[in-house]
């Protein structure tokens, strides 16, 4: 019985391990990925600002200190979806569908339970 117990132990301690480890290449996997897309976003919304005609800018709804605010709310909302809630996103449907098709693997009437529960 306790060398079973110690199996288990060494097993539940190397998967938590590689969980933290997951995890945390994943943190920094997304921040890089967000930060390079904002990066672009940015780049891309100037230089079309900087295209436009003179007459784009009469409009007081186009005047260049509401569109530099405007270019300055708007990259970090979009770094926020894409930063770490994109990948709790990620990491949830993973595991459920993991634990979906270990159910139909183990038990199939366990695995269309949770299939019509979700």
């Amino acid at each position: 019985m306790i060398p079973a117990l110690v199996i288990c132990l060494i097993v539940y301690v190397c998967v938590s391990i590689g969980v933290f480890l997951l995890h945390f290449t994943a943190s920094i996997l997304f921040g890089k990925v967000a930060e390079e897309l904002i990066l672009r976003y940015r780049v891309t919304a100037f230089r079309n600002i900087l295209h436009q005609d003179a007459a784009y800018f009469d409009n007081p709804q186009h005047a260049p200190g509401r569109l530099i605010t405007r270019l300055a709310a708007d990259a970090p909302n979009v770094k926020a979806v894409l930063d770490s809630r994109m990948m709790y996103v990620v990491f949830n449907m993973t595991a459920w569908s993991v634990c979906l098709i270990l159910a139909f693997v183990s038990c199939w009437q366990v695995g269309l339970i949770g299939f019509v529960m979700r």
